[in-house]
């Protein structure tokens, strides 16, 4: 192909040298004629004073004859001064014929050369001319009468003069009729090669030049036709591409208006293409958003820069029915045929919110969690100390009821502190779990005296419990927790009264595409929970009721059980009808056989070692175990009760804080003792642990974990339980917070 400047390049040479081509001819013609017009107008000069001696001849004769017949001397001396004059005119021109008179417009030069023009011979013609003029000299200046003989002569060679001015005038036209035969002949070559040059131009320059214009042209139709194939399949795989991406894509004209309207814009707007086009943009955003578009575009056309061009944004769109959801708004701007348009590319970030708001959630989880954990360790110490010493109260007091009862109460605020303390570690997975395979329904059941007690007397309490429950593995504690913790929430939601309905039953694995699960709804028919806090109410801290009436934590804990115990929670909630939280538990394993409970704590003689650094607390244990006959040793933290361990050989159980000062903590402590002491039983007291229950038991064989604050009842049972090597059977920890001696 022959790109464009040199096309033009070759067009210009050829073109110059047509050009050339015909100028040289044009120059030749033109050269040629200016010969023969000079040679004309040299020839028009002799016709023209030719012409004028013929005339003056005239003249002179016919001034001669008035002359002679002239009778008065008057009239004669006229026509004789008029023959003379005449005559002077005729010499002159004879002189200006043959040598020159720049007067007359004849220079020497053209005289020379239209002598031969004027006479063959100029010497004969001057020779006749001046006895011509003498004759009519002397006849003008004769006195008296006029000489016939000199009149007749002038009259002859004036008629001489006529003849040989006459042969000059014919030579002169026929030499112009050979130049115009000759022009004719010049004239049909000119055109001859004029038509030959144009026919050499046709054939040799303006030929290939069409043909390669000819060529260029269908070469640069082809390249054409091959980009507009290629831009429309560009245009194609754009359109596809637009079409597949999950983003949505819009483009809008400088007014505002919808242009196109991609299928994921269809999909996220609810609006069709063929609804959407036209439609002003504003229509996908509510207010203010809607105007504050407006005046961002309308501030960019105006030649101001919005930052919000090629800059990502968190908008609120809104779909055909009227919902919102949040969005992540880029724009660009591009031009077509003179006129801006703005491509939008928008993204449903509300997924991402949801995420944002888990982490935030967890991050706020987790700061409660590290501030919970580590004020209850002392608080369950406290708790530990207040709760034994009461019990030894109550040992002493058995003998004065008032008394007594007034113990009862201080175990009862003891037993409020330490659900509070549960309830904080319950959501931060600082607690101690204490998972055990379980009857559902059994568990619920035993809670039925309570849940009825925390209800008014106008919420009827109904349970509705499937019957062939599977077994569920939880922490029959938690779950007391949070069955207790939903029931005063829909008390709360029951002012005026209602129905508590508590239900139970199986998922089997056809319906749930897995497992069995075991299924419990918790109902009320209070005032609901509005649809904007239904996402929030398993956040920490937050509350519906009034302040004072709802610390923020009861469904957090919640929250936090059914996900400990591998399962799910759903709640469902319409203002004015009630609302049902619906848990999901897997199913799996066997119910611990039954046990029966002691009226007295199980006894015993063995040495024990209690390691506390709290003084109290270790003494009030020492005390306890004192009382139920085994020999209690002490020690302050773990390099200590190494110590008393080397040195007394029959310590056969050892109670140990799990959280104590030093560079080693109770875990640390059990760690060494199992190597040091194979056949010691170890007891680890806490209440701010960080692990599972079982994961201690499986990294430290012949090792339990007793949960603070506890009971003297709960201690004796594991220590006898650890002694005796009865771990595997002994029976499930009672819920720690029902408590003897209050309802």
């Amino acid at each position: 192909m022959v790109d464009p400047p040199s096309l033009l390049r070759s067009l210009t040479l050829r073109y110059l040298l047509a050009l050339t081509l015909v100028g040289c001819l044009a120059t030749a013609a033109f050269l040629f004629l200016h010969s023969v017009i000079l040679g004309h107008e040299n020839e028009a000069a002799v016709v023209n004073l030719s012409g004028r001696q013929r005339m003056l001849s005239q003249r002179i004769a016919l001034a001669a004859s008035q002359a002679v017949a002239a009778s008065e001397a008057e009239q004669r001396q006229y026509w004789l001064g008029e023959m003379e004059a005449a005559a002077v005119m005729m010499e002159r021109s004879h002189l200006a014929l043959t040598v020159g008179d720049a007067t007359l417009g004849i220079p020497a030069d053209l005289a020379r050369s239209i002598g031969s023009l004027y006479a063959a011979k100029p010497a004969d013609v001057a020779g006749a001319l001046r006895t011509f003029l003498a004759d009519v000299h002397a006849l003008a200046n004769a006195p008296g009468r006029l000489d016939p003989p000199t009149y007749q002569r002038i009259l002859v060679r004036s008629q001489d003069i006529l003849a040989g001015l006459d042969d000059v005038v014919g030579h002169y036209q026929e030499a112009v009729e050979q130049r115009v035969r000759l022009l004719e002949r010049l004239e049909i070559g000119v055109w001859a090669i004029t038509l030959v040059v144009l026919i050499l131009e046709a054939l040799f320059i303006f030929r290939p030049m069409i043909q390669r214009v000819r060529a260029s042209l269908s070469e640069e139709a082809g390249r054409r036709a091959a980009a507009e194939q290629q831009a429309m399949a560009d245009q194609r795989r754009a359109e596809a591409l637009v079409d597949t991406i999950a983003d949505a894509v819009v483009t809008i004209d400088q007014d505002g208006l919808i242009r196109t309207f991609s299928p994921s814009a269809e999909r996220m707007f609810g609006w069709s293409r063929a609804d959407a086009l036209g439609r002003e943009v504003g229509d996908l955003m509510p207010d203010p958003y809607r105007q504050r578009h407006k005046a961002i575009i309308k501030a960019y056309l105006d030649g101001g820069r919005p930052k919000v061009i090629g800059v990502g944004i968190e908008v609120l769109g809104q779909r055909a029915n009227g919902s919102t959801f949040p969005l992540e708004l880029a724009l660009g701007e591009w031009q077509s045929a003179g006129k801006r348009f703005f491509t939008a590319v928008m993204r449903d970030i509300t997924q991402r919110k949801t995420l944002e708001e888990s982490v935030r959630r967890a991050q706020k989880m987790e700061v409660v969690g590290q501030l919970s954990g580590g004020v209850a360790h002392d608080f369950n110490n406290l708790l530990g100390i207040i709760s034994g010493n009461l019990e030894l109260l109550e040992d002493r007091l058995k003998e004065d009821p008032k008394l007594l009862k007034r113990v009862a109460v201080a175990q009862h605020a003891a037993a409020r502190g330490a659900d509070l303390t549960r309830k904080l570690l319950s959501f931060t997975d600082s607690r101690t779990s204490q998972p055990q395979v379980v009857d559902l329904n059994q568990v619920i059941l035993s809670s039925r005296d309570l849940l009825e007690r925390l209800q008014t007397e106008r919420i009827d309490v109904r349970l509705a419990l499937a019957n062939h429950l599977p077994p569920v593995r939880i922490d029959p504690g938690a779950f007391e927790d949070a069955l207790l913790n939903m029931a005063l929430n829909a008390r709360d939601a029951m002012p005026d009264g209602g129905v508590l309905s508590v239900e139970t039953r199986t998922l089997w694995p056809e319906e749930t595409g897995g497992t069995a699960s075991v299924m419990v709804c918790i109902s009320d028919t209070g005032h609901g929970i509005a649809p904007a806090d239904q996402h929030r109410i398993f956040e920490p801290f937050f509350t519906s009721k009034p302040p004072g009436k709802g610390t923020g934590l009861g469904l957090v804990s919640v929250d936090t059980f059914v996900k400990r115990s591998g399962g799910t929670i759903q709640v469902y909630s319409l203002p004015g009808q009630g609302t049902t939280f619906a848990i999901t538990l897997p199913a799996g394993g066997a119910t611990a056989p039954p046990g029966s409970d002691a009226t007295d704590p199980p006894r015993g003689h063995e040495t024990i070692l209690v390691a506390d650094d709290e003084d109290a607390l270790r003494t009030l244990l020492c005390t306890q175990l004192d009382a139920l006959g085994y020999r209690c040793l002490g020690a302050r933290d773990a390099v200590e009760a190494l110590a008393v361990l080397a040195a007394n050989s029959d310590i056969a159980l050892l109670v140990t804080d799990v959280i104590m000062p030093g560079a080693m903590d109770g875990i640390a402590l059990a760690k060494q003792c199992r190597q040091r002491f194979p056949g010691l039983k170890i007891l680890l007291s806490t209440g701010f642990a960080g692990r599972d229950g079982d994961d201690i038991r499986r990294l430290l064989p012949g090792t339990d974990i007793i949960i603070k604050p506890y009971r003297r009842t709960d201690l004796a049972i594991k220590v006898r339980a650890l002694l005796d090597g009865d771990q595997a059977d002994q029976k499930p920890e009672p819920s720690p917070i029902k408590w003897r001696g209050v309802d």
